[in-house]
């Protein structure tokens, strides 16, 4: 009777032999109807559903999170991605230097001038990244090159903090054309070389970036202005470019 699943069989057991009902009956048999059916079944539909999306949102949590694990060991993705790819569409070094430091001021919670791994954790995963950022310990570890780019506090300055980002830029650009090579190769074979010298390019740049800073900060307990080092990065992918340009064209001549 509550689903209204053949319901009139069993209202017909209600009525006398002369056709009346009984009022205790019309009133039991419609009350039932009103709060079982129009009461109490869509609530328990309205409880079963939401358990049933919550499973599932929390399935799918999980795996993500297993994916994102595996992918960090294997060193083809980062926690903080979902950041750098806010990032993408700067277009000028000043654009890139503001939003660092945006993003530095609102990280910084304190007003302390310099950032903690615990406020970049705890800021990182407030915000509305997808998927979300847990951004561990041992990647703050890791993104400092073991705190030579902190401070005596190990914390990130914001000169420290804009350099880091700039850093991880190249790292991230250098992780999505590594990622990308084997799908390029099997269709354009020929753009997938132009993207193997920017590989190497951005590779190069990394290292010498990463060299400098480590150089600097041991010599003069200072972080190094990765910036000063952008035009020698620009020398260096034409340079790659160019190469990669010539092999191309030997190849089509063949």
């Amino acid at each position: 009777a509550s689903t209204f699943d053949d319901w009139a069989s069993i209202s017909r057991n209600l009525f006398n032999p002369d056709g009346s009902m009984s009022p205790g009956s019309a009133l039991y048999f419609v009350s039932f109807l009103i709060i079982v059916s129009f009461t109490l079944l869509p609530v328990v539909i309205a409880v079963l559903l939401d358990n049933f999306t919550t499973a599932t949102r929390r399935e799918k949590d999980k795996n993500e999170r297993e994916k994102l694990e595996k992918e960090k060991a294997e060193g083809t993705t980062s926690s903080i991605d979902p950041l750098l790819q806010t990032f993408m569409n700067v277009r000028s070094d000043d654009e890139m230097r503001k939003r660092c430091s945006d993003l530095f001021d609102r990280l910084d919670v304190d007003r302390s001038g310099a950032l903690s791994w615990q406020e970049l954790c705890e800021g990182l995963r407030k915000m509305n990244f997808k998927p979300r950022i847990n951004f561990s310990q041992d990647e703050y570890n890791t993104i400092t090159l073991q705190h030579t780019l902190c401070d005596a506090d190990g914390e990130l300055d914001k000169e420290a903090f804009e350099n880091v980002l700039r850093i991880q830029m190249l790292s991230f650009a250098e992780r999505s054309l590594a990622n990308s090579l084997p799908a390029v190769m099997r269709d354009d074979q020929h753009f997938a070389y132009v993207m193997f010298g920017l590989k190497l390019a951005v590779e190069d740049v990394l290292t010498r970036k990463l060299g400098k800073g480590e150089g600097k900060n041991q010599d003069e307990g200072k972080v190094a202005d990765v910036s000063k080092t952008e035009d020698e990065s620009k020398v260096t992918m034409m340079e790659y470019l160019a190469s990669v340009s010539r092999q191309n064209e030997a190849i089509l001549k063949r």
